[in-house]
């Protein structure tokens, strides 16, 4: 008797809708990956920036501080020379303190500042970095 069922043997390989099944779940996790990731990686050099910036502040504030130390040790020293070498533009009438003043008049008097001295305000600014000191004649 002859036999009606035939052997097949085992065939080893991935069908084609087991192929196309894995690339589709690959291409949502792949899409998934680069939404979440791609900012990630454009951002990644953002502490970078930041501490380069707020370097480039604390350098300005230090010469700012160099030149106060010198007009402190001057036998003679001059507060409208000192102002001017720290970039006031008007050094003899500095306005009140807006926020994004360079330079600028404290008001005196108070319980802080000295109503016979002028206290000014250096911001030195590096893209969104920003260091405030304050100098007094």
């Amino acid at each position: 008797m002859t036999k009606l069922v035939k052997n097949f043997k085992n065939k080893n390989g991935f069908t084609l809708l087991e192929v196309i099944a894995t690339i589709t779940v690959a291409a949502l996790l792949g899409t998934f990956l680069i939404a979440f990731m791609g900012s990630a990686v454009s951002k990644s050099a953002d502490p970078i920036r930041q501490i380069r910036d707020l370097n480039v502040s604390q350098q300005n504030i230090e010469q700012y501080s160099a030149l106060y130390a010198a007009y402190l040790a001057a036998t003679t020293p001059d507060w409208t020379a000192f102002k001017a070498q720290i970039g006031c533009e008007n050094p003899t009438s500095l306005p009140d303190c807006p926020n994004s003043a360079n330079c600028c008049k404290i008001p005196s008097g108070g319980s802080i500042y000295n109503a016979n001295y002028e206290t000014v305000q250096v911001t030195s600014t590096q893209n969104n970095q920003r260091i405030v000191t304050y100098f007094m004649e």
